[in-house]
């Protein structure tokens, strides 16, 4: 009787064991569910960046029918200013990349006047026009990346500020657009890694991490004071997220703060609250600082 029992037992085992050939398809369904689950979901988060983005813009003051500023940006350059009287009061050598008209190398070199300096611009009147006004400091008509060649740029005519090696998101849908290519080149490849850096701002409408990246070993061997644009609507047109540029610094030993909080020695941001900052555009320019 209890054979009997033990090779029915058995039998019904066979039948409910699955066959290599049916568990095989099964993992393929899930594995298939899996994926499909993951474009979804990717593709959300995408149109969720795009969503904050307009909802930034469309937070920003409005001026005059259908002008729109955003008043922080003289807030920044002042912040900006007085860092750099904080960092470069004692002298030293400084790094402006994107440095569009020079408000911020006149700056530098106010406060510095001995140091030396580098500015990178790719636009090619406006990096004429700094080597006229700065003969001082090598100017480098380029765009800093993680490698060196050469790429397509938008130059947006009307709004040079906001020329990218991408096309970020505009204030105006008319706005005109020259395609020019332009040279490409790593920060670790143009300044000597030996040179001692004090201060480097970064303000390339959303290419920061190429620009980081690039100049990973100088950043990480001086640790400069690093003042930096990161915010929706540039920044998430190259994918970079705030644990790509938190996880950067915190590789070199460097805190992320706020200028204000920074300038009146308030704690710097974690990962979360830097998100944060981000995702609901509270700020889009930061500082980064030896921890």
């Amino acid at each position: 009787m209890k054979e009997r029992s033990r090779r029915r037992l058995r039998r019904i085992g066979r039948v409910l064991r699955p066959s290599p050939a049916a568990r095989r398809r099964s993992v393929d369904a899930l594995t298939e569910g899996l994926e499909s689950l993951e474009r979804s979901i990717e593709a959300q988060a995408a149109e969720i960046r795009g969503l904050r983005a307009e909802v930034a813009a469309l937070s920003a003051p409005l001026t005059a029918p259908g002008g729109v500023v955003d008043t922080r940006n003289p807030h920044y350059d002042q912040l900006t200013a007085e860092v750099i009287e904080r960092v470069l009061a004692g002298g030293g050598n400084a790094i402006d990349v994107g440095a569009h008209v020079g408000d911020i190398l006149g700056r530098i070199l106010a406060v510095s006047p001995a140091g030396t300096h580098v500015g990178f611009e790719p636009l090619p009147d406006l990096a004429a026009e700094l080597r006229r006004r700065f003969p001082a400091v090598a100017i480098h008509e380029v765009a800093l990346s993680d490698a060196e060649g050469e790429i397509e740029f938008h130059h947006v005519v009307d709004s040079p500020a906001h020329s990218g090696i991408r096309l970020r998101r505009l204030e105006s849908d008319d706005a005109e657009v020259h395609k020019i290519r332009v040279r490409t080149a790593r920060l670790d490849d143009v300044v000597p890694l030996e040179r001692p850096v004090s201060f480097l701002k970064i303000d390339v409408e959303g290419a920061e991490l190429g620009v980081l990246k690039g100049g990973g070993e100088l950043i990480g061997r001086h640790r400069p004071v690093t003042v930096f644009e990161f915010g929706l609507g540039a920044a998430d047109f190259y994918g970079t997220t705030p644990a790509d540029v938190h996880g950067f610094f915190a590789e070199r030993r460097m805190d992320v703060s706020l200028l204000d909080d920074w300038l009146v020695g308030k704690p710097p941001l974690g990962l979360a609250e830097l998100t944060r900052q981000y995702d609901v555009c509270e700020n889009y320019y930061f500082l980064a600082h030896p921890v």
